[in-house]
């Protein structure tokens, strides 16, 4: 049997046609290729994120090679500065050197034992030590205490003077004594010492 559709039945079927092939495609083809396209997306903008961190991770590490030696030697500087350990014995050849070369007698050191400093992060080490000479005279004549002071000043080993005082030296004016009493610093390593535990044991009932 034949059926015959007028023209406006046909345009109505063409297009309830239309729109179950487009629903079809929408939610058999579309849809599921739209997920896999957003996910796509998603991964890209990750992947993007990991690659730019990535880069600022290498330019900080690229910064840090170059400012390598820069800050080896800065390390280098500090710990001649201040040692982890007291040095005592470096620090008396040091002094010795120093009034050496200012043509003066070095004549009394005294160190105390470190203590810790007000914060806890270094220690101190207090110094007496004394030099004999001229105060201002070439070293033929017996050298210079400005020299002395100066190169105290220019010391590589941080040392702090906190009084100064003049008396005659052992052979009469125009020599001079200069008594120093001055501190030194000590920067202990960073590494944790364990501290042990302990417990008082409480009596039983």
């Amino acid at each position: 049997m034949e059926i015959k559709l007028g023209l406006q039945e046909a345009i109505a079927v063409g297009v309830i046609a239309f729109v179950i092939i487009t629903l079809l495609f929408y939610f058999f083809v579309w849809s599921p290729m739209s997920g896999n396209l957003a996910r796509i997306r998603e991964e890209q903008k990750s992947e993007q994120q990991k690659v730019q961190s990535s880069q600022v991770t290498l330019q900080r590490l690229e910064a840090l090679r170059r400012e390598a030696p820069k800050i080896e030697m800065e390390m280098i500087e500090l710990t001649r500065r201040m040692p982890d350990e007291p040095n005592i014995a470096d620090l008396i050849i040091e002094l010795e050197e120093m009034a050496s070369q200012a043509g003066l007698n070095f004549v009394s050191f005294s160190p105390s034992p470190p203590s810790e400093g007000p914060t806890g992060e270094y220690q101190s080490v207090k110094l007496n030590f004394g030099v004999e000479g001229y105060f201002n005279r070439a070293r033929s004549d017996g050298g210079s205490l400005l020299d002395f002071l100066y190169r105290l000043e220019h010391s590589p080993r941080e040392i702090k003077v906190n009084n100064l005082s003049i008396s005659p030296g052992a052979s009469g004016l125009p020599a001079l004594k200069m008594t120093f009493q001055a501190e030194t610093f000590v920067l202990p390593s960073f590494e944790a010492t364990p501290t042990a535990k302990t417990t008082t044991p409480t009596a039983g009932p």
